[in-house]
């Protein structure tokens, strides 16, 4: 890897060239590309034309004329920027930079990194870095040391191995500073170490053995690994990742896991100010079986209290007789008491993804509890067996396909009920089920998923 500072020299006109394939920006709805492949430079327009005269100015010097002419906009694969440029205030002084990703050489096609300023009224190339990488994934941005400017963070796909290398840049007013290369599978950037700045999270499945690792990062004077941990190791993909306090003294990353058997999980990344731990990993078992499971329901805010719960979930039996085409499931939230190091059971209730919400019942039904929902109507039954094993139908939930579905169906009148979100849902209920005896309780058991 290289980084070449630039010197300003007379601008590369390669218009015939441009105009031969500026129909790329065109617009046209018949036109798909693969953003893997390799882009002719687009003809610019605006700022972005003095951005893109920039780079080949600098192409023009650093290669010369006959090679620069050749050079090939490259665009991240994944994320917020996907553009041939990308353009915000990175420094925060009121004023834009620039990045582009481009390839110069046909033998090898590694990607560059250009960083451009605008220097009074022209832009000007200030850094160029060279990847071992021809795919970019994706590009982000946080302040990782709380002076208010961001640093660049670049995601990179290698073609030798499933990894991909994260790299850190720290972008000043006359140069890019690479700061370091991880490998990882995927990155988050979240207040841990302190809320003044942003810590960088690498998570990492390894190829070569069931072992899943979190290394915590975070820039002070220089770049400095808070410590790590393993996860389950048969993770292979993650989900939901959350930066949420523990306690007062402890701050906490939850995040959930996809596993090869089609199972789940929720991990815990707990940090005390000096020490990282995993407190759901058991490491004799190479396994976190406290979350796992089958459901598929991701962790939550089910209560609105600004802490995560996670979902230990059982198959509900569906009410016979009743139209039933997917499983529902009672689903017993928890947290994490990190002084007694177990969990604790904020509530329970019946989830329904397809429609965002979730349905609170009492502890006392547990083991009574019995459900069915039609995906075809979106319609939530649910019931409760007796001593006799007879089944009172206790509550009917209906999302309605249109706003003036009628409130009359099978038989019951439902009552309109309209969540936060501002979705209204259609309910009928028995009042001698113990749900409530008015709407008002029934609303208040319906929770909006986050």
């Amino acid at each position: 890897m290289r980084v070449r500072l630039s010197v300003r020299t007379r601008l590369i006109a390669g218009l015939c060239f441009l105009c031969a394939v500026c129909f790329l920006l065109s617009g046209c709805s018949a036109l798909s590309f693969d953003v893997r492949s390799q882009l002719v430079p687009p003809t610019a327009t605006g700022d972005e034309q003095q951005i893109q005269t920039a780079l080949e100015r600098y192409l023009s010097e650093e290669y010369g004329t006959a090679q620069a002419e050749q050079y090939k906009l490259k665009y991240p694969m994944e994320g917020a920027y996907r553009t041939a440029f990308i353009v915000q205030d990175m420094d925060m002084d009121g004023d834009d930079e620039a990045l582009a990703f481009y390839t110069i050489d046909s033998d090898t096609e590694f990607i560059h990194l250009n960083y451009l300023r605008k220097l009074g009224t022209e832009w000007e190339s200030m850094g160029d870095w060279e990847s071992e990488s021809t795919h970019v994934l994706e590009v982000r941005f946080g302040d990782m040391n709380g002076d208010g400017k961001q640093e660049l963070l670049v995601g990179f796909e290698l073609s030798s191995t499933r990894d991909s290398q994260l790299s850190l840049f720290q972008l000043s007013k006359l140069s890019m500073t690479v700061l370091g290369s991880y490998l990882y599978t995927d990155f988050y950037l979240g207040s841990v170490s302190s809320d003044d700045w942003q810590d960088l999270l690498l998570l990492r499945v390894s190829s070569s053995e069931p072992r899943v690792t979190a290394r915590l990062f975070s820039l002070q004077e220089q770049v400095t690994e808070l410590g790590s941990v393993s996860l389950d190791g048969y993770i292979r993909s993650f989900g939901k990742v959350c930066f949420t306090p523990v306690t007062d003294t402890i701050a906490g990353i939850y995040l959930d896991g996809f596993k090869d058997n089609g199972g789940m999980v929720t991990e815990l990344i707990c940090f005390d100010g000096t020490t990282l731990t995993a407190p759901f990993y058991n490491e004799d078992d190479n396994m976190t079986t406290l979350t796992e499971r089958e459901s598929g329901i991701a962790m939550a805010d089910v209560d609105a209290d600004g802490v995560m719960e996670w979902p230990q979930s059982e198959a509900i039996e569906a009410i016979p007789n009743v139209p039933a085409t997917s499983a529902r499931w009672l689903t017993r939230w928890c947290t994490w008491d990190a002084a007694a190091k177990e969990p604790h059971t904020e509530l329970y209730s019946v989830v329904v993804p397809e429609d965002g919400y979730l349905f609170v019942v009492d502890e006392t039904w547990v083991g009574q509890l019995l459900a069915s929902y039609d995906e075809a109507t979106h319609t939530l039954t649910l019931g409760r067996s007796n001593e006799n094993g007879n089944v009172q139908t206790a509550a009917v939930i209906r999302t309605p396909s249109e706003p003036d579905e009628t409130s009359e169906s099978d038989g019951r009148t439902y009552e309109a009920v309209t969540l936060q979100s501002g979705q209204t849902l259609w309910v009928w209920f028995d009042k001698t089920a113990g749900l409530g005896s008015d709407l008002s309780e029934i609303l208040y058991r319906i929770t909006v998923l986050s």
